[in-house]
């Protein structure tokens, strides 16, 4: 976690936490999200920690769980429940330690499922989702039914690009060309098979990969696409939230 001083009482002060061990993973959202700060607010980024089992990606269930269970434990003996005024997992999933952290304070708690979906609805009519990983994603499919409450229409579909978490910045076995060759093309299927209006990038790894997925949309001849980053939606929504919640008190 950084050393970033806490914002005095008048401001207000967001954690941001990447649930897995990968510091690059770490540094990417403080690069993509220092520039967007909303104002009177101060970001700190956390980094799940290792030594409590944390896993380097998440995966699937079992990885969430285990992230959920490490994060929580070294969240609470730091006492940053105390410290901060809203919180951000950034996972790219229905994660449970959204759920916990709900559970022990009444301050705001988001995840970047929930605010790119929200974002995503307020912008057009249809979205639809670029993640890692691949196959069919069954578990995407369910979060999203999770939070919307039922199927919808408005949920175009879910592309997996078939590279991990950690591959997308192309210093994993798969090069950085390749990565970016995989994203253009699942988003112009997205957009001219699916037909999504509004495309959200499906991993916190992601983060600042906007401008070439919309690039791959208009170099098609698909049109506009607009492009969301759950990460940066959920900085936005949490500050607001936040303010909300500390003046209600």
């Amino acid at each position: 976690m950084s050393n970033e001083s806490r914002q005095s009482s008048s401001g207000i002060a967001l954690l941001v936490i990447n649930p897995n061990t990968t510091v690059a993973m770490t540094e990417g959202l403080r690069t993509a999200l220092s520039p967007l700060t909303p104002p009177d607010a101060t970001l700190t980024f956390y980094t799940a920690p290792a030594e409590y089992g944390a896993p380097h990606a998440i995966t699937d269930i079992a990885t969430g769980v285990a992230s959920a269970h490490a994060c929580f434990r070294d969240i609470t003996e730091k006492k940053l429940l105390d410290q901060y005024d809203g919180f951000l997992v950034s996972c790219f999933s229905d994660h449970p330690l959204t759920h916990i952290l709900r559970a022990h304070t009444s301050k705001p708690v988001l995840n970047i499922l929930e605010s790119s979906i929200s974002h995503s609805l307020l912008l057009a009519p249809r979205f639809g989702i670029l993640t890692t990983g691949t196959g069919f994603g069954y578990i995407y499919h369910q979060d999203v039914r999770n939070f919307l409450g039922a199927s919808s229409d408005r949920f175009a579909g879910l592309l997996t690009v078939g590279v991990g978490p950690a591959e997308l910045d192309g210093t994993g076995s798969i090069p950085k060309a390749e990565v970016d060759k995989r994203l253009r093309e699942s988003a112009v299927k997205m957009k001219g098979e699916l037909g999504a209006d509004v495309i959200i990038l499906g991993c916190a790894g992601m983060a600042g990969m906007e401008p070439l997925v919309r690039d791959a949309v208009t170099d098609a001849g698909l049109g506009q696409v607009r492009v969301v980053d759950g990460a940066k939606a959920g900085v936005q929504f949490l500050a607001g939230l936040a303010r909300l919640d500390k003046a209600s008190r």
